[in-house]
């Protein structure tokens, strides 16, 4: 269940959530986005926003037959990044992104160039690329064409870049204040700052 914080009487609140929209309430992540409105994911119910100013729900799901709906109802993270876009991490269903205007969803997934369905990490960095942690290494998502359906170039890291191994964990990363960033997996972690990073042809 989801529970808030009361600071000035020291209590724990539950928030009701209609039941239509807590079937199954396991909660993977939780973020405020930029609008002041509540996203929750969890593990086999989809996405749950709760609207900032009026406390009303909308419930996110995928849907078959719905190209536009979640991919699957397991999401394991969430993220706005500096455009305000929400970027979703799903597991066996790669990246999606929240169109607000029509309440929908577009998809990446290896067939757009990731290496691995299952996103347990996402960042972004000073340049505004995403990098993301999957159970096959480290993406680093350079947004092309930000206009209808974003273009994104994926740049794919593995074992033999460095990395600790394939497999990463779930909310295992973390970037600090001067711009490292950090991701975790099975075999320890990884420490870079992105603007460090250069290729080796």
């Amino acid at each position: 269940g989801i529970y808030r914080y009361e600071p000035f009487t020291d209590t724990f609140t539950p928030v009701i959530i209609p039941v239509a929209i807590s079937q199954y309430n396991t909660i993977r992540d939780i973020i405020c986005d930029s609008e002041g409105n509540m996203w929750f994911a969890s593990e086999h119910n989809g996405l749950t926003r709760m609207d900032g100013e009026t406390g009303e729900f909308d419930r996110f799901i995928h849907i078959d037959n719905d190209t536009n709906s979640l991919v699957t109802n397991s999401v394991n993270v969430l993220f706005e990044d500096s455009q305000k876009r929400l970027w979703v991490g799903i597991d066996d269903g790669g990246l999606n992104l929240f169109k607000p205007e029509t309440k929908s969803f577009f998809h990446y997934t290896t067939e757009d160039g990731l290496p691995d369905n299952t996103i347990v990490g996402i960042l972004e960095d000073d340049r505004g690329d995403l990098w993301i942690s999957s159970h096959r290494g480290l993406t680093r998502a350079k947004i092309i064409s930000p206009g209808g359906k974003p273009v994104i170039r994926f740049r794919n890291f593995g074992v033999q870049d460095g990395l600790q191994g394939q497999v990463f964990n779930r909310w295992a990363y973390f970037k600090s204040k001067n711009g490292f960033m950090y991701f975790g997996g099975l075999n320890g972690f990884n420490v870079f700052h992105p603007d460090s990073l250069k290729d080796n042809n």
